[in-house]
């Protein structure tokens, strides 16, 4: 099992902008092959929903996210990745994991503790676990 190096960011502010572009460029395959699907079922209306989330299964990894008393879990199927290749950045509300070939956005109901949160790469599994902030910065 390899430990992965988690990447701590405060505000969202600080992330680079290439994740933005990550996140827009992945929307956009999504978006394409949507409607890729769409046309294959003869451009019928009445299945955007179906086209939508099926584009998305067959473009992001295959993800388990379980809530414990005190921490999140998350189980990410990233077969075929090395473990140099997966980075993931912690936020207060979510976890990013960037990279070419991958890239997920977990978003949490509750904040997390970032200098908590840990990740293991193991046969081709990436396990995230983010233990849950104190109560008190969800007033914040």
């Amino acid at each position: 099992m390899t430990t992965i190096a988690i990447q701590k960011v405060r505000e969202v502010e600080a992330l680079p902008r290439q994740i933005f572009e990550q996140l827009q460029f992945l929307s956009e395959r999504i978006r394409q092959r949507a409607y890729d699907l769409f046309q294959t079922r003869g451009a019928t209306e009445g299945h955007d929903l179906e086209d939508w989330l099926q584009a998305e299964r067959e473009l992001r990894p295959e993800t388990e996210l379980s809530e414990k008393d005190r921490e999140f879990q998350a189980r990410i199927n990233v077969f075929g990745l090395e473990p140099k290749d997966i980075s993931v950045i912690a936020l207060p509300n979510s976890i990013l994991l960037p990279g070419v070939n991958l890239f997920r956005r977990l978003e949490f109901l509750r904040p997390i503790d970032v200098d908590k949160v840990v990740a293991k790469f193991d046969r081709g599994i990436l396990q995230v676990i983010a233990p849950k902030g104190q109560q008190e910065a969800i007033a914040a």
